[in-house]
């Protein structure tokens, strides 16, 4: 499964965040929901091109956090 071998090690087992994150702007790694609101997008088809392209190049998280989103470039399975 991608979540588990992607995305638990930073956001937690259900995508809670909170994990640790010195150097971040929040001092944490966020958690998976709510959606980033710049995200979200009334058409779903919008929706998740906009999910998919944060997941493909990965976060502009602010300030100099020790973990970063990494661009994964995932494709289907």
């Amino acid at each position: 499964m991608v979540f588990n071998s992607k995305c638990k090690e930073c956001h937690g087992e259900a995508g809670q965040g909170g994990i640790l994150n010195p150097g971040a702007e929040s001092g944490e790694v966020p958690a998976l929901n709510p959606i980033a609101a710049s995200l979200f997008n009334s058409n779903t088809k919008v929706f998740a091109a906009n999910i998919d392209l944060f997941i493909e190049h990965g976060s502009g998280a602010k300030g100099t956090p020790h973990r970063i989103m990494l661009a994964y470039a995932i494709t289907a399975c």
